[in-house]
């Protein structure tokens, strides 16, 4: 797992979502590095896990990790998650399209945390009246957003929380779709840029 990925999942999620063993947490993008740093570590934790996905191979990816899968191609993902009781957070990549399917399916006094616009940054016809009724919390944050000693405070709860867990093996290793050589870096970007990969696309600065 790289370093960027956990402080934003760790820092997001646990620290200001407080997602606690028993309650259930919603991955949007569950095959992205993202997505599954977040189930991993939630596995890990106790925290019930169901995951967005767009094909059979994603599914069984996340369900190696704990989750329930829904994909989202073939399932309208907000009736699914209420079938299995709804959310109490949701880890949201997408934005703008998935804000009022995850009003949707939230429970209540439940979190929705936005790190992510792939669905734009405007919210169409969403009924506000749902989050006064549901007593839903809505935050974003990027890391650029938080100053030195914020990003420090998250670095050593990562310490104590999640790397002896990490060391342990008590959280799952990510899941590698390829790796480059440095001197590739563009086809890279366009692998990524294709939507298709599953876990983490990485760069071998020992290559090339």
């Amino acid at each position: 797992m790289l370093p960027e990925t956990l402080f934003t999942v760790w820092a997001n999620v646990f620290i200001d979502g407080q997602m606690r063993a028993g309650e259930t947490l919603l991955v949007h993008g569950g095959t992205s590095g993202i997505g599954i740093t977040a189930l991993a570590i939630a596995h890990a934790f106790g925290i019930r896990t169901i995951a967005t996905v767009g094909n059979a191979e994603k599914m069984r990816v996340v369900e190696q990790y704990g989750a329930i899968a829904v994909n989202y191609k073939t399932d309208d993902f907000a009736p699914a998650v209420k079938q299995h009781g709804g959310a109490d957070g949701i880890l949201d990549v997408v934005g703008g399209s998935y804000v009022a399917q995850n009003l949707d399916c939230l429970n209540k006094d439940g979190r929705i945390f936005l790190i992510g616009f792939m669905g734009g940054n405007i919210a169409p016809e969403v009924n506000l009246l749902k989050i006064a009724v549901k007593r839903a919390h809505i935050t974003g944050s990027t890391m650029r957003g938080r100053n030195s000693a914020e990003k420090a405070a998250i670095a050593q709860s990562l310490r104590e929380h999640v790397l002896p867990l990490l060391a342990s093996r008590r959280i799952a290793k990510p899941h590698l779709h390829r790796v480059y050589p440095w001197t590739e870096v563009a086809a890279a970007h366009a692998e990524m840029d294709k939507g298709t990969h599953t876990g983490k696309v990485l760069l071998d600065f020992t290559q090339g």
